[in-house]
């Protein structure tokens, strides 16, 4: 019998038939690593930092520290550096919004505009004869207050009318109350006065106030002009928020894309808008291009303003399955088709599974439950809801499998840490972030022999700190196990008939560096 060898180790390429792999593929790789090319076992999952029972989006913010929400939402940060900790969330209802001020409360995000025109009413009497001073009209806006996070003002109300004033007299203002909407509550009113064709400033008055009364001269008057004509707010429904280049803010609705004005979150007009002929899925982001994934073929946005924004269909009909499945990396856009992981880059989209998995091997898996994250160089995916998992390594372009304790509902990439963080059955760990190790199992392809044979010898060439489980198998039946505990020639005591196809499995957390396996420990050592 030729010696098995196997001198490295690799992950799976489930496409590929178990006669067909080469010695260092796995047909199995469970919670294992190859960083090096030898055989280790993933750092164990870490201690317990919050308890979110089954939550679906877990997220950790600065100060506030962790916050999670039952279902499907997106948080964003906002762009603003010593913003106070302002952050969005869209997909639990309406949008909204937080900072650290307010702990864990949220805020509508957006500004309604004001339903009604002010009142306007004279007072005190003309002298005879006055002239007219000025002919004024008025408009205001609702405004809220962010604290360090800025004041939001939105759209302003109808005019009030024009109306001459006379020497002597001022105009009392009346009127002012902001839309009746959950999560809402205007801080603050802002006032215009029309003068020369233009909105110019005229007062901010408290959100409680009433009235206002205006005894100011067209000289008077504020230089800073209304800013907020046709400015609109995101409709309740409105969900999938990411942040792009030049402080755009993007959500989707149906099948319409919305795009901020830059650096207001709360603004979404209607000329900036786009439509898409499919179901919006989700978004992504990559170099200066916005993903859109979607029921049907993907599309790209590209534009440096959301005013010059234009909307490419791509022609590739590999539709989004899982909206938790969508990750935004250097590489571009993963997602999960029906196909496959797909990418979308300034390459142009590929299936970059089709090499791992048949069509109908990826669909068994159940694509549509993947929650996912980038981290490492390698996209994690787990299949939310199960104990089952699996990272793609772009260097090594393979999959490797992961087994956990607990169901995994939700996933967060904490960039300040650099750790992935898991909700693994309603506690919030890191992956990897133990000090143990997780028990790995790799199991090889078939290894064929022209003539039948029945090994004799075993060689696991490793660093034992723990035993390592040894199996071979025949024919994909098992005929031998035993436990190893050091890198010293084995005999083994396999029962049975001789074979022409024979694989190993090791199981353990100590790391390996080559397996031999031959009909007799003379063999073994001479590598014949």
């Amino acid at each position: 019998m030729p010696t098995i060898t196997i001198p490295t180790f690799k992950g799976m390429t489930p496409r590929t038939h178990r006669r067909l792999l080469s010695p260092q593929d796995a047909l199995e790789a469970v919670n294992c690593t190859m960083e090096s090319g030898i055989l280790e076992a993933m750092a164990d999952l870490g201690p317990s930092q919050a308890s979110v029972a089954s939550d679906q989006t877990i997220s950790r913010h600065d100060t506030i520290g962790w916050q999670s929400w039952a279902g499907v939402v997106d948080v964003v940060n906002s762009t603003i550096v010593d913003s106070g900790g302002h952050y969005f969330v869209t997909g639990d209802g309406y949008p909204k919004q937080g900072t650290t001020a307010l702990g864990g409360s949220l805020r509508r995000l957006g500004v309604p505009r004001p339903e009604l025109p002010l009142s306007v009413e004279f007072v005190g009497d003309a002298e005879e004869g006055a002239s007219v001073t000025r002919s004024s009209s008025y408009c205001f806006t609702c405004v809220v207050d962010m604290g360090t996070g800025g004041k939001q003002e939105g759209a302003p109300s109808d005019p009030s009318g024009s109306f001459d004033v006379l020497a002597g007299q001022s105009v009392l203002l009346t009127g002012f109350s902001a839309p009746a909407m959950d999560g809402f509550q205007a801080d603050a009113f802002r006032i215009y006065r029309a003068s020369g064709g233009s909105w110019f400033f005229l007062a901010e008055i408290s959100g409680v106030s009433t009235s206002y009364t205006d005894d100011k001269s067209d000289a008077d008057l504020s230089t800073a002009t209304l800013a907020t004509d046709g400015w609109t707010m995101p409709e309740d429904d409105a969900r999938g928020m990411i942040l792009t280049t030049n402080g755009i803010y993007v959500m989707h609705r149906d099948n319409e894309i919305l795009l901020s004005e830059p650096f207001h979150p709360y603004v979404y007009p209607g000329d900036y808008r786009l439509s898409t002929q499919d179901q919006i899925v989700a978004l992504g982001f990559v170099d200066s291009s916005i993903v859109v994934l979607t029921s049907g073929r993907p599309s790209v946005l590209q534009g440096s303003s959301p005013a010059s924004m234009s909307m490419q269909p791509l022609p590739f009909d590999q539709a989004c399955v899982s909206k938790g499945s969508v990750v935004s990396m250097p590489y571009g856009v993963m997602y999960a088709s029906p196909d496959g992981l797909c990418l979308v880059s300034t390459g142009g989209p590929r299936v970059v599974t089709r090499g791992l998995f048949t069509a109908k091997q990826w669909r068994e898996l159940q694509p549509e439950l993947l929650v996912s994250a980038y981290f490492e160089d390698k996209y994690f995916g787990f299949f939310q809801g199960t104990t089952r998992g699996f990272y793609y390594d772009f260097a090594a372009e393979d999959i490797k499998e992961l087994e956990l304790s607990g169901p995994v509902y939700a996933v967060f990439y904490d960039a300040g840490q650099d750790a992935l963080f898991l909700n693994v059955g309603g506690s919030i760990v890191a992956l990897a972030g133990g000090s143990g190790r997780l028990t790995y199992r790799w199991r090889s392809g078939e290894f064929f022999t022209s003539v039948l044979t029945l090994p004799a010898a075993v060689r696991i060439e490793g660093d034992f700190d723990a035993p390592v489980s040894v199996r071979l198998y025949a024919h994909n039946e098992l005929r031998h196990a035993m436990v190893v505990s050091g890198s010293d020639p084995v005999r083994l005591a396999v029962n049975g008939r001789s074979e022409n196809a024979w694989s190993v499995e090791l199981q353990g957390t100590s790391a390996v560096y080559e397996v031999r396996i031959s009909t007799s420990i003379e063999e073994l050592e001479s590598g014949v």
